[in-house]
């Protein structure tokens, strides 16, 4: 038990190294960093299997998603919902996804992660 929290730990230190603050992402996917998500927009929302009808206004907002490695809390329930094979496959296509620090997420950008 103590052995693997000790693995846990270590690789905690490495995801907050190699992801704090890359997998946020804006609700508008036409939007390319933080500094212009702000305002309202008509077009597709991304809110992850919720599509709401088309051309509905909503607001833009800059969110991060559950799991992700900006606190060293967050990173250990991360690597404890990977461990358990309960929605890592979100977690990877995060890590694929990210651009950089207040960077909209691109599709495939990271995909030797």
């Amino acid at each position: 038990f103590i052995f693997g929290v000790i693995i846990s730990f270590l690789f905690g230190i490495l995801g907050l190294e190699m992801f704090s603050g890359q997998f946020f992402f804006c609700t508008d996917p036409s939007v390319l960093t933080r500094s212009d998500c702000v305002g309202l927009h008509s077009g597709p929302i991304y809110l992850g299997n919720y599509q709401p009808p088309e051309g509905l206004l909503a607001q833009r907002v800059w969110i991060n998603p559950v799991w992700n490695f900006d606190s060293m809390m967050a990173a250990m329930r991360t690597l404890f919902t990977v461990s358990t094979l309960s929605n890592w496959v979100a977690v990877m296509w995060s890590g694929m996804d990210v651009v950089g620090v207040d960077h909209q997420p691109e599709r495939n950008n990271n995909a030797q992660m």
